[in-house]
């Protein structure tokens, strides 16, 4: 069976990926400006880098 084992820095990227895809995707599908779901996006990135960079942030 194929296993991937993903570390928590890795989750972060993938959630940073995730939530500025996600934001561009939802403002070309809908009629939601895409200014405004990129920047939702963004924001929710932010608390990513946040929580990745001074919440628990590398030791080493």
């Amino acid at each position: 069976m194929f296993s991937i084992n993903l570390d928590y820095y890795d989750k972060i990227l993938a959630g940073i990926t995730t939530s500025l895809v996600a934001g561009g995707s939802v403002g070309a599908v809908t009629k939601i400006s895409v200014a405004y779901t990129l920047g939702a996006g963004a924001a929710i990135a932010l608390v990513l880098m946040y929580d990745g960079m001074f919440r628990n942030g590398p030791l080493g």
